[in-house]
């Protein structure tokens, strides 16, 4: 028995109880989670983003995943795409990083 994703459930419920395998697509997102938490590396999400044939869904139940598992990482990519996405000077970006992550 496997405990599996279930980013359309109601608050408060985690998981539903599955007996089957994991399909392919969820393997390669639960790898792609393990990833990110590994690394905080958001480099392949971001090519999901960028690709086709699903990619942006598979980025999006990543992030889903993510947020179940370690809500505070999910913050921390969330600040560092709008930083990223907001200061053109680079050392500003890391200033700002720093004092984010100092915050909590």
């Amino acid at each position: 028995m496997a405990c599996i994703a279930n980013p359309g459930a109601l608050r408060g419920s985690r998981c539903v109880m599955s007996y089957e395998s994991p399909s392919q697509q969820e393997r390669d997102t639960i790898a792609l989670v393990g990833l990110l938490r590994a690394t905080g590396d958001t480099a392949t999400l971001v090519g999901l983003l960028r690709g086709a044939g699903g990619g942006p869904e598979r980025a999006r139940d990543a992030l889903s995943l993510l947020g179940e598992l370690d809500r505070e990482l999910l913050v921390q990519v969330a600040l560092d795409a709008l930083i990223d996405g907001n200061f053109a000077d680079p050392a500003a970006a890391e200033q700002t990083r720093r004092v984010v992550r100092n915050l909590h």
